[in-house]
């Protein structure tokens, strides 16, 4: 008998569930195992129970309400980058990745490193605590107003995180993004203010999206696969389908680092002096020293 496996996302279109979307499909179909894409409410899925029977497994990507009625009718559920108590979970590499990161920028010189991302989003709170970790390791002392946490993931939000970064008046090397998007927002609200990237602040992201190689300047990132959380996710599910006696499990992905132009290169004679100088009476000099560039 085929086996045949559920994958729940909310969204079709979009380059993240596209791809994850992309490698579920390519995986089932090497297996020769029959596929049903939900994009309804899970909730109301599981609600009227349509062809449970027929459900051997469940993937689900971001959405996980209804998620414990599936573990609770005894069908294996993997999650994807969304932790769920008794279900398995697929990340990426967040750790090893921003470690990577971290360690690069601290290569090149950087000291006053800062960070910005949801820190409630399972994928940010690790890669905060490897930012984190990765500083203590190199003896840096983790300067908590250089952390910002943003009420989403989007470009507005990096916007919104640089405008605060800014108005705190203080100084620093470079910015770990907790994505790209919050990296192309930091990058527009720094320019706004007449800084240069990289050359007065470094800025690096994770993700590598498409929007990464065109960016001004090119952004340094981590390369996660999309579509490889989407195949490691069916094949969890497949052994777990397989085995009904494996515990519930993490799988982590392997990230990559892809350093473009955008981490500069840090060398102390270059900043004698702090980003925001003033003259008497308050006058903000930002705008005459840093003239603004482009905007892609």
């Amino acid at each position: 008998m085929s086996t045949t496996i559920a994958f729940y996302t909310p969204y079709l279109d979009g380059t993240f569930f596209r791809q994850v979307r992309a490698g579920v499909s390519d995986i089932t179909r090497q297996n020769g195992v029959r596929l049903v894409i939900i994009q309804a409410p899970l909730a109301d899925i599981l609600a009227q129970r349509v062809a449970w029977q027929h459900i051997d497994g469940w993937v689900t990507v971001v959405g996980t309400q209804g998620a414990d009625a599936i573990i609770a009718m005894g069908k294996p559920l993997v999650t994807i980058s969304y932790p769920v108590p008794g279900a398995s979970m697929v990340q990426p590499d967040n750790i090893g990745g921003t470690r990577a990161l971290v360690s690069h920028l601290i290569g090149l010189g950087h000291r006053r490193i800062g960070f910005i991302g949801q820190l409630n989003d399972s994928d940010m709170s690790e890669r905060y605590i490897s930012y984190s970790e990765t500083l203590a390791q190199a003896g840096i002392a983790v300067d908590q107003r250089l952390v910002i946490n943003t009420t989403d993931k989007m470009p507005p939000d990096g916007a919104q995180a640089g405008r605060e970064f800014l108005a705190k008046q203080i100084d620093a090397d470079a910015f770990v993004a907790g994505n790209d998007n919050l990296a192309y927002g930091l990058m527009s609200a720094l320019r706004d203010h007449g800084l240069r990237i990289p050359e007065d602040i470094a800025v690096v992201g994770f993700d590598d999206d498409a929007k990464a190689q065109v960016a001004s300047p090119p952004l340094t990132t981590v390369r996660q696969s999309y579509p490889e959380l989407g195949r490691a996710a069916v094949q969890q599910l497949l052994r777990q389908i397989a085995d009904p006696t494996l515990p519930a499990t993490k799988v982590i992905a392997a990230t990559q680092l892809i350093v473009r132009e955008s981490c500069g290169i840090r060398q102390a004679n270059n900043r004698d002096q702090p980003l925001f100088p003033y003259l008497g009476g308050g006058v903000d000099l930002r705008p005459y020293l840093f003239p603004g560039g482009a905007t892609p």
